[in-house]
């Protein structure tokens, strides 16, 4: 009888064991998404997974999701700060969905950060929104991507519509490309600040608006190209933003300043537009640096504070 229970014991420490490693290697830091992979596997270099949705499970809080090849990895939603990596331009074709839906709630996740590089992401003239940002306190957004999101009007390349927004909330994009999408990027907060950081920025192509600053929002674009609009390159509903070496053109309105909100202008280009800065009751600053001209209808003409 004691042998038996000595056996059992061992047998109990056995299994154990092994499901702590089963858990350890379900929660890697580091995972592997590959075009031959299966979300089967562990996701691990030598095994890697088909999918980013089959990664996620299996990567940890603040770990990273790497792709070995390029390929579509299909869409993705994402309740923990995480990095993904494509690598080599890797895709997601996210017809009639969106590609990345960042929704990041849970109180032991104290960054709430997810960095987002190298990622094509196509809607196929039917995905709803290229990345959904609801909840989270920062977003990256390097080097991709975005186009064919079309489903409607809401449709967004990025959609940063966050609610109550916590201190420190900011969306970041550089390096980027968004084309071909009912809207390029919106941004908004219901109670609280989002700060939106844009650098090197491309919005063009068959889109009803370029940037959209809403209620709660703040920022910066600079050396940015936004051209091509039915609407509005830069629409302020609310907030702020400052415009830094910035070329609007070709659109129907360059900057659309809404009541109450403040736009400040530095070496930036608002030409060959239908209407140039639209008399909507914003303030619009200008450093004296600016090109607004070539515009069917000039519209309101900004007020100068001046070099310092």
């Amino acid at each position: 009888m004691t042998k038996f229970y000595s056996y059992l014991r061992i047998l109990m420490i056995a299994c154990f064991t092994l499901a702590v490693a089963s858990m350890a290697q379900a929660q890697a830091t580091r995972t592997w998404v590959s075009g031959v992979g299966d979300d089967a596997n562990p996701c691990s270099r030598t095994a890697p997974c088909k999918t980013f949705a089959g990664a996620i499970s299996k990567t940890a809080v603040d770990g990273e999701i790497d792709a070995l090849d390029p390929g579509g990895f299909g869409a993705v939603t994402i309740t923990k700060s995480v990095t993904i990596d494509g690598c080599c331009m890797v895709g997601i074709l996210a017809s009639g969905t969106s590609a990345v839906i960042i929704n990041i709630t849970s109180g032991t996740d104290l960054k709430k950060t997810v960095r987002l590089r190298n990622i094509s992401m196509n809607g196929a003239s039917t995905g709803v929104n290229g990345i959904n940002f609801i909840a989270g306190l920062k977003v990256y957004v390097e080097n991709c991507q975005i186009y064919g999101f079309q489903s409607s009007s809401a449709s967004r390349g990025i959609k940063a519509n966050v609610g109550a927004a916590a201190a420190g909330t900011q969306l970041t994009v550089k390096d980027t490309n968004i084309e071909n999408n009912a809207s390029g990027i919106d941004v908004s907060a219901t109670s609280g600040t989002i700060v939106a950081v844009m650098d090197n920025v491309r919005m063009g192509g068959l889109m009803t608006d370029g940037l959209i600053m809403g209620t709660g929002s703040g920022g910066s674009l600079r050396n940015s190209v936004i051209t091509g609009m039915t609407g509005v390159a830069v629409k302020m509903v609310g907030g702020a933003i400052s415009l830094e070496s910035d070329l609007l053109n070709h659109n129907g309105t360059g900057l659309q300043p809404g009541g109450g909100t403040t736009t400040d202008l530095s070496n930036t280009s608002i030409i060959g537009n239908s209407v140039g800065i639209a008399t909507t009751g914003g303030l619009v600053q200008s450093h004296g640096n600016n090109q607004i001209n070539l515009n069917t209808s000039p519209g309101a003409a900004p007020s100068g504070i001046g070099q310092q």
